[in-house]
């Protein structure tokens, strides 16, 4: 009976893991919270950098206003952060942080667009 159920499941753990992988290909993430960013992480980010906009609302991550946005540029360009997100995410944070530059009149290198899927 436990090889039976071991197998049963292995196959619903591989059938959850199939079911995230394909909404992963298709761009779905809905922009869900991140685990490393806590409700008392948010008001502590809101705190920090006062009444910023961020382009990552959902977590209050990379603020994005004169003051932060080279900072939101280089943190949102490292892999061990922009990996966190799905690629709908990727392209929304990415396009957020674009605009602000572009409208500070901060340049974006060549790389960085590429990576993010910029014009």
């Amino acid at each position: 009976m436990n090889k039976i159920q071991d197998k049963l499941r292995k196959i619903y753990e591989d059938e959850d893991s199939k079911e995230e992988l394909l909404l992963e290909q298709e761009g779905v993430s809905e922009q869900r919270d991140r685990p490393d960013v806590s409700a008392a992480g948010e008001e502590a980010a809101v705190e920090k950098y006062g009444n910023v906009s961020f382009a990552d609302e959902t977590n209050k991550k990379y603020p994005i206003d004169k003051e932060h946005i080279h900072a939101a540029i280089s943190y949102f360009g490292m892999p061990k952060n922009y990996s966190k997100y799905g690629d709908a995410d990727r392209k929304k944070i990415a396009g957020k942080i674009a605009a602000t530059a572009k409208k500070l009149g901060v340049d974006l290198s060549d790389d960085w667009k590429k990576k993010h899927g910029i014009a």
